[in-house]
Formats: C-alpha cells, sequence, structure tokens
C-alpha cells in the first residue's frame, strides 16, 4: 500500500510538472467555474496568480460576441463528452483588455465530475504576422504590376521612337 501511494504521489507531481511546464494556458472547467488553472493561463488571462481566478465564472472571461459559440462548445465537451477542436476567439483578460486565443478543450473527470480541460494560446503576434505578410505580398503584386505597365509603356515609347528617327 505504501508503495502504491508513493507510485501515485510520484505520477501525480510528474503530471503537475509537465502541465505547469506546456507552452499553452491550461484550465479546468467545472460547472462552469475555473477548478484549476497553470500559472501561464494565469498570466495570459492578466492575473497575478491561478488563485485569482479559481472559483470564478469561465463565461466572465469571453468576450461577449463570441459567448454563444464558447458557452456551446464548453457544453459539448461537458455533456456529450466530445472534444472541440481548436477556433479563435476573443477572451477578456482581468485588466479588460482583449486577448486573441485559439482554444481546444477535451472532456476530463476532475474530482469525481465531468470537466472540460482547455487549452489555449496568444495568437495575436501570429495573426499580426500574417497581416504583413499579406500586405507584403500585395505590395510585391502592385509592384509586379507597375512593372508590366511599365514595360509595355517602354516598348510604345520605343516604337513611338524608331518611327521619329526613320
Amino acid at each position: 500500500r505504501k508503495q502504491a501511494e508513493d507510485a501515485l504521489r510520484a505520477s501525480e507531481e510528474r503530471f503537475r510538472a509537465a502541465v505547469e511546464s506546456a507552452p499553452a494556458g491550461i484550465f479546468v472547467a467545472a460547472e462552469g467555474w475555473f477548478a484549476y488553472v497553470n500559472d501561464l493561463g494565469a498570466r495570459l488571462l492578466g492575473a497575478d496568480s491561478p488563485a485569482t481566478l479559481i472559483g470564478t465564472a469561465v463565461l466572465q472571461r469571453v468576450h461577449a460576441d463570441f459567448l454563444p459559440s464558447v458557452r456551446e462548445r464548453l457544453r459539448v465537451v461537458v455533456e456529450e463528452s466530445r472534444p472541440v477542436p481548436a477556433a479563435e476567439e476573443n477572451w477578456v483578460r482581468l485588466d479588460g483588455d482583449l486577448l486573441e486565443a485559439e482554444w481546444s478543450a477535451v472532456p476530463f473527470s476532475y474530482e469525481g465530475q465531468q470537466a472540460a480541460l482547455v487549452f489555449f494560446r496568444d495568437i495575436a503576434g501570429r495573426k499580426r504576422q500574417e497581416e504583413m505578410q499579406i500586405r507584403s505580398q500585395k505590395l510585391e503584386s502592385l509592384g509586379t504590376l507597375a512593372g508590366g505597365i511599365a514595360h509595355d509603356f517602354n516598348n510604345l515609347l520605343y516604337a513611338i521612337s524608331g518611327n521619329t528617327e526613320l
């Protein structure tokens, strides 16, 4: 029994270390409340520590425009025990700033009750990079178009110049 308890404790410590060092925010939503939040998740949501979020309503942290879809996705995870794929939605940090996040969730049993294990990450940097790439591609297309027009115009001028010389 002692060996089993030690093995369980070691397993829990390994699991906790893995979750705490994960490169994504992780939280457990049980009955609509934050039951667990890792350190990165707390920082992404603007909290000083996970304890600030524990016991508060998950849907309070969701931007009003995305509330119906987040509510439905969490319902699917908890009530139908089905994972939901990643979605990009805005969340609200404790200071009121927006968090552009990509999140997904899987069914999870937490302290004997059905819950959702949610993984999320800040995608604002990625979205800025994508916008810059699109802008760069537009400028490149504009440059190619201008080059083509200049080439055609140059051909016309060459023909006019040739006729004038004759």
